[in-house]
């Protein structure tokens, strides 16, 4: 008995240590991947670094995770760990719906966290970020899973919610248990809240690092439509996506935009139009201004970006070019880039309609519905003829499923230009969808004065419910 009592001790010692996983504390952790975590910076056509996010390494082979929104449209990516700065960084797979995006660099260069599992995840268990918030490099925070929930109204994915702290920089950024694995990536925060922030879980990760195909075109896409179905007929086509065709930014803040190709031309104050900079290279920067305005009249916001940047660094409190940056970030579908932009620039012109109505378009991007239409409320009180504000909050009140409300705002829209077929094509949805049909809200006359109007997608949803 005296021999099997000493075995017995080492088979529990031996069961215990296979049955427990080692747990690592903050300083572990650091040492253990500090040189799997990098910065990921974006550049743009000059090589100019415009954004900075952080990046995972998560295989032997050189593959970085980040989110997408650090990358955006931007296609010269630069990863830089301590004094190693790598410059022809691979993107290999980019995916705006999910906000993940894959690098790829040489392998053996650096080390790599080994991936965990959504099983792993539990609300209350201690968690460690590692990342790059505001430049500060491989700054690790600890805290806890304070939830799993979904925080977009675009899709049914599960996001991590943590207390641990996280700030711009820290998008993309590790986040790992105490066994140390990585269980998902940083990715946003509620500025509103107080240390509400998010991950993606690293099962989503998981599965689209190997796929095949990207999903660049996000919000061209129907994932964004969200609608009641009342019966198993059709009747969508796609045009209550978030990002609507009549979603307009080429509007300057005076108030003076129209619908043609001029409107929305940046406005440089007339006490800077006719004087020209002092600087010794003797650089014009009023044209770096106008170079903005076509840039961005163009298409080419990242362009335009460029020359609005390049004017700021001369007259960094100009904010009717603030204001157009803004409007830049917008149309790229930064939305949370823009929507500081334009908080930043109310506070200088808080009677100006165009700003609250475009604080609405990107909260309502974001997915914030309610608060996106008080914005929009504000908007209309300071131009009760704002259209563009009307067709904000129809589109905030029908992603809510409040159809009554939404059909409102697009009767208003007509009342004020009853030329464009898609208010009435949209009316007409809502009609649908919120039960609404009867002899006086009759969705097939709207339908059919849609079309009428050269609004020709009305034509399918005409035939497929009201015949």
């Amino acid at each position: 008995m005296k021999k099997i009592f000493p075995l017995k001790i080492f088979i529990l010692l031996l069961v215990s240590r296979f049955c427990f996983s080692q747990t690592y504390e903050a300083e572990s952790i650091y040492s253990l991947y500090n040189d799997a975590v990098v910065v990921v910076i974006a550049c743009d056509s000059y090589g100019t670094p415009v954004a900075q996010g952080s990046g995972v390494v998560i295989d032997d082979n050189g593959t970085i995770v980040t989110n997408y929104h650090v990358l955006s449209s931007y296609t010269n990516i630069k990863i830089k760990h301590n004094e190693t700065l790598i410059e022809d960084c691979q993107i290999t797979g980019k995916h705006k719906n999910s906000d993940i995006a894959f690098l790829k660099v040489s392998p053996g260069i650096f080390k790599s966290i080994p991936l965990g599992s959504n099983d792993e995840v539990k609300i209350g268990q201690k968690i460690y970020a590692l990342g790059s918030p505001l430049g500060f490099e491989n700054s690790i925070t600890e805290g806890i899973v304070n939830g799993i929930r979904k925080i977009s109204h675009y899709s049914d994915d599960n996001y991590i919610q943590i207390s641990a702290s996280i700030s711009h920089g820290s998008s993309g950024g590790a986040l790992i248990n105490t066994s140390g694995k990585l269980i998902g990536i940083t990715t946003s925060t509620i500025e509103e809240g107080q240390n509400i922030n998010f991950a993606i879980p690293v099962d989503k990760i998981i599965s689209l690092q190997y796929s095949v195909a990207s999903d660049d075109n996000y919000f061209n896409s129907d994932k964004n439509t969200k609608t009641k179905r009342k019966d198993n007929n059709d009747y969508s086509s796609g045009d209550e996506n978030t990002r609507s065709q009549k979603d307009t930014y080429k509007k300057d803040r005076s108030g003076n935009a129209d619908k043609n190709d001029k409107e929305g031309r940046a406005s440089v104050p007339d006490n800077q139009r006719s004087g020209k900079n002092n600087r010794s290279n003797g650089e014009d920067y009023y044209n770096y201004a106008f170079k903005g305005n076509d840039a961005y009249e163009s298409g080419q916001y990242s362009l335009a970006l460029e020359y609005y940047t390049l004017y700021l660094e001369q007259y960094p409190d100009d904010n009717n070019i603030q204001f157009n940056v803004g409007l830049c970030y917008l149309a790229m579908e930064e939305d949370n880039k823009a929507l500081k932009i334009f908080l930043n620039v109310v506070k200088s012109d808080p009677y100006n309609a165009n700003i609250y109505c475009c604080i609405g378009d990107a909260k309502r991007h974001l997915g914030y519905y309610s608060q996106a239409v008080d914005y929009y409320k504000t908007a209309i009180k300071l131009d009760a003829t704002h259209e563009n504000a009307y067709y904000g909050m129809g589109l905030a009140y029908y992603f809510a499923e409040d159809y009554p409300q939404a059909a409102i705002c697009f009767t208003a829209n007509i009342m004020l230009d009853d030329s464009e077929g898609i208010y009435y094509f949209l009316r007409a949805k809502c009609y649908i969808y919120g039960d609404m049909v009867s002899s006086i809200l009759n969705p097939c006359a709207d339908l059919r004065k849609a079309y009428n109007l050269g609004y020709e997608k009305a034509a399918s949803l005409y035939y497929s419910y009201c015949r």
